[in-house]
């Protein structure tokens, strides 16, 4: 999308507030917007896979619907409400694969729930949480004889390939329309920028804002998403709160 409207690398988003210069803020925010519209009728449609009733199922999505929390995070330029969106797509995929009978259809589904995951993981890694839930509905469906053993290395060598090559593929994109002047050579760059996010994750870094991971449940620390300044005052806030 960015490059789409021709937005050139650059701008450092680093401020909470700071204000954007020749930044296409509509264009970018419209990819998270659109995922973060197409997560209601997902989650309808999901339940509905599950056996869920029609009247649970659309309570569900008038849950999300009417979510505040992820009507917010998805008008920003986030990668979590796209990161959702390809994780319950995925699961979503693999319900549909389980349950069609046509061999044609059940591999259709399975590379492309395979292919989602692979762009959930491309976004974070976080979304490799997601394998848990695909792999018991899996492994379900082969208790239940709904896949054989032959068909199941199959899945299981395709939620591992093809998630990579999705991974990689995207890394190889990203490269080659950003163009790093000392980093030519793909292998050389694709090693260097992961070698420097694990060095970065394993460093023992603090922030002002920062809380522990046992707080998050408790939603005791709020989501600080943006700030406006007159002079050197704080005047206007947009906090994510729990409820």
């Amino acid at each position: 999308i960015a490059w789409l409207f021709n937005f050139t690398p650059g701008f450092i988003f680093e401020t909470i507030g700071q204000t954007y210069v020749n930044v296409p803020i509509t264009a970018l925010r419209s990819f998270p917007a659109l995922l973060g519209a197409l997560l209601i009728p997902l989650m309808y449609l999901l339940l509905r896979k599950l056996s869920i009733s029609r009247i649970a199922a659309t309570l569900a999505a008038g849950l999300v619907l009417f979510d505040t929390a992820l009507l917010t995070h998805s008008r920003f330029i986030l990668l979590d409400i796209p990161l959702v969106f390809f994780g319950f797509l995925s699961i979503f995929l693999v319900l549909y694969g389980n349950e069609s009978e046509k061999i044609k259809a059940k591999i259709i589904y399975f590379i492309s729930a395979a292919f989602s995951f692979g762009l959930a993981v491309s976004l974070k890694w976080t979304a490799c949480a997601f394998i848990v839930p695909i792999a018991l509905f899996i492994f379900h469906a082969f208790k239940e004889k709904k896949i054989n053993k032959s068909f199941l290395v199959a899945v299981t060598s395709a939620f591992i390939v093809i998630p990579i090559l999705v991974y990689i593929s995207f890394f190889a994109l990203h490269f080659s329309l950003t163009a790093p002047p000392k980093l030519t050579n793909f292998a050389h760059s694709f090693v260097a920028i992961h070698q420097e996010m694990f060095s970065s994750n394993l460093q023992n870094l603090s922030h002002p804002y920062e809380s522990k991971w046992w707080q998050w449940p408790l939603l005791s620390r709020s989501i600080y998403y943006w700030v406006a300044h007159e002079g050197t005052q704080e005047t206007r806030w947009i906090y994510l709160l729990g409820n």
